[in-house]
C-alpha cells in the first residue's frame, strides 16, 4: 500500500493505493464512519487486476475537515471526487459503499463521460431512497438515526468512553466477526483526529 496526500479543489486529501498505475483505475469511496483505510483487504485481493485507490473523503480520517456543515453538500463531496478522477487522467471503475455510494452516484449521475463502470456496495439509489422518505413509514424510522447525528452535541455522545456510541451505531445488524481489537483501535484513531 502507498499513501500519499493529494490536493483536490485547492485542499488537502489523503489517499492510499494498490497496486500500479498501469492497470485500470478502481476508486473505492467509504461509508460512513469509515475511511479510506477500510478497503485494505479488500484492495489487496483485487490489485493484481486493478489500481485501487481508496480516498478518505472530506471530513473523514486524514483529509480536509472544513468545520462548516454547509461544505459538506453532496455537490461539493461530486466535486472533491471529480477533481482526483482527473487527477488519475481518465475514466474509472467506482465502487462506493454506504455514504459513498451516495457520492458515487452523485459522481456518475453529474459526470457519466468520468466513469467506466458504477458499483454500489450497500448503498440504495438516491431517488427510490427519497420517494421512501418523503412516503414515511420503515425507511422513515430506519433513517432516524441521520436526525439522532445531526442534533446538537452529538458528536460528545458518540465519543464519550473511547468512542462507544459511535462503534455501537456504526456496528447495529452487524456481525463483527471481521473487527479485531487492532483494527477498532484503527478506527478509533481515525474517528478521533482534530474536527472529525
Amino acid at each position: 500500500m502507498d499513501t500519499r496526500f493529494v490536493t483536490l479543489n485547492d485542499r488537502p486529501f489523503f489517499v492510499r493505493s494498490w497496486g500500479t498505475p498501469d492497470k485500470p483505475p478502481l476508486l473505492m469511496l467509504h461509508g460512513f464512519p469509515e475511511y479510506g483505510g477500510a478497503w485494505a483487504e479488500l484492495a489487496e485481493r483485487l490489485c493484481d487486476r486493478f489500481y485501487c485507490i481508496a480516498p478518505d473523503q472530506r471530513g473523514f480520517g486524514q483529509s480536509w475537515a472544513p468545520p462548516e456543515v454547509a461544505r459538506y453538500r453532496i455537490a461539493e463531496l461530486v466535486s472533491d471526487m471529480v477533481a482526483l478522477i482527473d487527477q488519475l487522467g481518465g475514466r474509472v471503475t467506482l465502487l462506493g459503499h454506504d455514504w459513498g455510494a451516495a457520492v458515487a452516484y452523485g459522481v456518475t449521475t453529474y459526470f457519466p463521460d468520468r466513469i467506466e463502470r458504477l458499483i454500489i456496495g450497500n448503498g440504495v439509489h438516491p431517488v427510490p431512497f427519497q420517494r421512501a422518505l418523503a412516503a414515511g413509514g420503515a425507511q422513515s424510522r430506519a433513517s432516524a438515526y441521520i436526525e439522532a447525528l445531526r442534533a446538537e452535541g452529538s458528536e460528545t455522545r458518540l465519543s464519550a468512553d473511547g468512542f462507544s456510541g459511535l462503534m455501537r451505531l456504526f456496528s447495529a445488524h452487524m456481525d463483527l466477526g471481521w473487527m479485531t481489537p487492532e483494527r477498532a483501535q484503527t478506527y478509533r484513531q481515525e474517528w478521533a483526529r482534530d474536527g472529525r
